[in-house]
C-alpha cells in the first residue's frame, strides 16, 4: 500500500492490544490482537503470542499485566501468577525485576511499554505501511485511564521519539 497514513491508533485491553492504521483515502488496516507479554529468555525480547507461550514453561522470564503495572504507583502489589517482582526505585517509579539469559534484570515499566509500542509499529512496517510514525493515538477498551498510566505512555512515546495522544 502506498496510501498516505492519516493516523495510527493502538487500542489496549487488559492483556492484548491491536493496531489500526487509518489512511487518507479512507481505508483502514488492522492487525490481530497481540498479547501484552514480553519474554526475556533469548538475546532479544520476544513480544506477543510467542512470549505468551514461553510463560507456561518459564514464567520467571516473562512480564505481563503491563497495563496494570503502568497504572500503579506502589510496588507492594503481588500476584502469585507473576514470575517477576516489583519494587520502587529512588524516584518512587515502579521497577520490574525478571530473569534473562544473563541473569536478573530490572526495568522501568515505561521502557517495557515502549517495547510493546515498538513491536506494534514493527508489525505495521512489515505490511509496507512505513515506520516513521510521529504520533500514536492511544485508546482503551475496558481500562480506565489514570494519571500514572497516562504518564507512562507519554514517557514510552518519548523513548520512541513519538508523540502520544489519547482518544
Amino acid at each position: 500500500m502506498n496510501d498516505a497514513i492519516e493516523k495510527v491508533r493502538f487500542v489496549f485491553e487488559k492483556q492484548h492490544f491491536s493496531v489500526f492504521v487509518y489512511f487518507e483515502n479512507g481505508n483502514i488496516d488492522s492487525n490481530e490482537k497481540t498479547p501484552i507479554y514480553i519474554a526475556f529468555n533469548e538475546k532479544r525480547p520476544i513480544i506477543g503470542k510467542a512470549a505468551f507461550e514461553v510463560y507456561s514453561k518459564k514464567p520467571q522470564f516473562v512480564v505481563f499485566d503491563l497495563i496494570k503495572l503502568c497504572s500503579i504507583s506502589n510496588s507492594d502489589i503481588i500476584n502469585p501468577k507473576w514470575g517477576f517482582k516489583l519494587e520502587n526505585d529512588e524516584n518512587e517509579s515502579i521497577m520490574v525485576e525478571f530473569e534473562t539469559l544473563e541473569g536478573p534484570r530490572r526495568s522501568k515499566v515505561e521502557f517495557l511499554l515502549a517495547l510493546i509500542l515498538k513491536k506494534g509499529l514493527e508489525n505495521i512496517s512489515k505490511n509496507g505501511i512505513g515506520k516513521d510514525v510521529e504520533k500514536i493515538e492511544i485508546g482503551f477498551n475496558g481500562i480506565e485511564l489514570n494519571e500514572i498510566l497516562e504518564n507512562n505512555f507519554i514517557n514510552a512515546g518519548k523513548l520512541l521519539k513519538t508523540d502520544i495522544v489519547f482518544v
